[in-house]
């Protein structure tokens, strides 16, 4: 049985044995190969790619060609490839986006596996002397049988240790400054974003152990840094508010702050933007559209007022307190 023909997809090999599917692009596919992996020989792994369905026409821009199809029929394909025909930003690309893009790795783990695990920086600003990391990890125990055992991670000068049960299937654990002090990090090596300063990474280790027995390991690089957004949104009394916005606060927090329904975005007369560019109908017909805070996230601790309208209704992204000038796309 073939994957589904409809989308970008991949069967995969090992040793002939066929280990399964991948549907969708840039999807990473986890296979185990216990029983198909051999230590006395070369082993072979063979991946068959299906690109696109909807290829296109692969089009280079030109004074004479023209900018393209812009994305043409390989919209029905999704956002992934609609620029890959060839745009007037970008080059057509050959091969659509198909291939394998990221390394091929094999892991010998027990019972217990590490999953992807995700570090949350905060700052208290305007101080960036001390960050609050926190760090969740996912487990998985592939047993019938809850396991007992370490998890350890480190950064730095920064370890911790948890004890922790394992349940059968998946789990996770949460490493927090509350619980482990010394995940507040004091004059961090903050990253910035190019041109504003050093993008300094820190290497996080994981490991989880039964007793000596080491189960699985993960290596993490990740910057400490926080970003946060600028932005106009309508509060309860539909008064347009500009206002700071904190997801990682909001997060921590389990608060949503912005009000996602339909019925809650309205459009606003917008200051003209590009004077100098659009046409005097196209500015006439120019739309702006503002979400609407959700109800009670005004007196949030992730958000904080600004008196600064300037760029309303406009967004402007922050990293650790500063506005970032975005380039590229």
């Amino acid at each position: 049985m073939h994957p589904d023909t409809r989308v970008a997809s991949a069967e995969v090999w090992l040793n002939g044995k066929r280990m399964g599917s991948i549907e969708g692009a840039f999807i990473r596919g986890v296979f185990d190969v216990t029983d198909a992996v051999s230590l006395e020989r070369a082993n072979v792994l063979a991946v068959r790619i299906s690109p696109p369905p909807h290829p296109g026409i692969p089009h280079e821009q030109s004074i004479k060609a023209g900018p393209g199809e812009n994305g043409g029929e390989m919209c029905l394909d999704g956002p992934t490839f609609v620029a890959t025909e060839g745009w007037d930003w970008i080059p057509a690309i050959r091969d659509r986006d198909s291939g394998i893009w990221q390394p091929v790795t094999l892991k010998a783990t027990s019972f217990v596996k590490i999953g992807d695990p995700q570090v949350t920086s905060a700052l208290p600003f305007p101080d960036t002397s001390y960050a609050a990391i926190e760090i969740s990890v996912p487990l998985e125990n592939t047993s019938s049988t809850t396991v007992t055992g370490t998890l350890s991670a480190s950064f730095g000068d920064v370890v911790v240790t948890k004890e922790v049960r394992a349940v059968t299937g998946e789990s996770e654990i949460k490493l927090t400054p509350v619980e482990y002090p010394q995940l507040t990090v004091q004059h961090p090596r903050l990253w910035w974003p190019n041109g504003y300063g050093r993008p300094d990474l820190y290497t996080l280790q994981l490991t989880f152990a039964e007793g000596t027995s080491v189960s699985a390991t993960k290596q993490l690089r990740f910057g400490i840094r926080e970003v946060t957004y600028e932005l106009s949104l309508f509060d309860e009394a539909g008064h347009l508010r500009r206002l700071e916005y904190s997801p990682t606060t909001a997060r921590v927090k389990g608060e949503q702050i912005v009000d996602v329904r339909r019925e809650a975005i309205r459009n606003v007369p917008p200051a003209d933007p590009f004077p100098a560019i659009l046409p005097q109908e196209w500015k006439e017909g120019w739309k702006s559209w503002v979400y609407s805070l959700a109800p009670g996230a005004a007196s949030s601790s992730a958000v904080h007022m600004l008196d600064d309208t300037t760029m309303s209704p406009y967004l402007a992204i922050k990293v650790n307190g500063v506005r970032i000038a975005a380039r590229g796309g």
